[in-house]
């Protein structure tokens, strides 16, 4: 039997391949995740950097605050796994995660781009974990038949009528 590191390892690998061809799965991730999910930050940016009238330490309250959140949930998703090596795995990375979040919101929350690039970073490894804990999801691939675009079986006759119809 593999060890754990292996066998995390190819849980991984296997989530993050998965998903890389399904239309379904990148548009959840670009208009829901990103786009929906991510307002508060898109609104943060627009005012700092757009519009002038907001500081730039907001953006980096927001990234963070974000990626709080979507990497919690993430996680949490994923020890809710069966695998007890996927759960101590992933419960590992949330506590690695939550230290890292605790030192940008504590200690880089100056407003400096420094700390909008610690944000930027944490969004990045957080958009990594939900990539984990959903590229396995059914509700996220493109599972279609190629025949369904040519119709059915040409053998078989059409059912219903055709009577006032010239054929």
């Amino acid at each position: 039997m593999p060890s754990n590191f292996v066998h995390v390892a190819e849980f991984i690998g296997q989530r993050i391949m998965r998903p890389i061809g399904q239309v379904s799965f990148w548009s959840y991730l670009v208009v829901a995740v990103l786009g929906l999910g991510g307002l508060g930050v898109w609104h943060a940016f627009l005012q700092a950097y757009y519009f002038e009238s907001a500081p730039k330490g907001d953006v980096a309250v927001s990234l963070y605050t974000y990626f709080a959140a979507l990497a919690g949930a993430s996680i949490v998703q994923l020890t809710l796994d069966e695998d007890k090596a996927v759960r101590a795995a992933f419960q590992f990375f949330g506590f690695l995660l939550a230290g890292y979040g605790f030192v940008c919101f504590f200690f880089l929350n100056d407003g400096s781009d420094r700390a909008v690039y610690m944000g930027l970073g944490g969004v990045f490894f957080a958009v990594v974990i939900w990539w984990v804990a959903n590229g396995d999801n059914s509700c996220l691939q493109d599972n279609i038949d190629p025949k369904d675009s040519i119709g059915g079986d040409e053998t078989l006759s059409p059912s219903g009528d055709d009577e006032g119809y010239k054929t």
